[in-house]
């Protein structure tokens, strides 16, 4: 019964999605937020001369994306919105 009503939810906020905001949504959680707070923490850290700590975030947030690209990559789940395209049409 509940996955009635989550396909019932699913299709109608699909129904909603408009091109324009699914791109600039998408630039906005994938680049912008985490670029702006890994500038403001190397600052921070540059600032109060931990230089060394700015070597360790650079480098674990490298290893994080590459960490996950593979992930993606080894699962390769579809995304839900694929999945409801074909429910649609």
């Amino acid at each position: 019964m509940s996955l009635f009503f989550d396909k019932k939810i699913s299709l109608f906020v699909f129904s909603l999605r408009n091109r324009f905001f699914d791109i600039v949504s998408i630039f906005i959680v994938n680049y912008f937020i985490f670029m702006v707070i890994f500038i403001i923490m190397t600052l921070i850290l540059y600032l109060i001369k931990k230089r060394k700590e700015i070597v360790l975030l650079w480098s674990s947030i490298l290893l994080a994306g590459i960490i996950s690209l593979i992930l993606k990559l080894t699962i390769l789940r579809p995304r839900p919105f694929i999945e409801l395209k074909a429910l649609i049409y």
